[in-house]
């Protein structure tokens, strides 16, 4: 063991981050994260519905009694 290993805190790489050990906090939330983001990406090229942009742009007319 080298004086540099030595030195470090307990549990800590050489980079300063703790290692992600496979059921870590940490590396669970990273594969759920993974996971939720390749099955979104897919969504984001898809078009918004008809339906939702009629609602999203009734929603951003201001009403008459309003003021505006």
């Amino acid at each position: 063991m080298s004086e540099d290993e030595l030195e470090r805190p307990l549990g800590r790489q050489g980079n300063g981050e703790v290692p992600k050990e496979p059921h870590s906090t940490t590396h669970i939330q990273e594969v759920i994260g993974q996971g939720l983001r390749a099955m979104y990406d897919s969504l984001k090229a898809e078009p918004i519905p008809d339906h939702l942009l009629k609602l999203l742009q009734r929603l951003d007319t201001p009403k008459k009694d309003e003021g505006q």
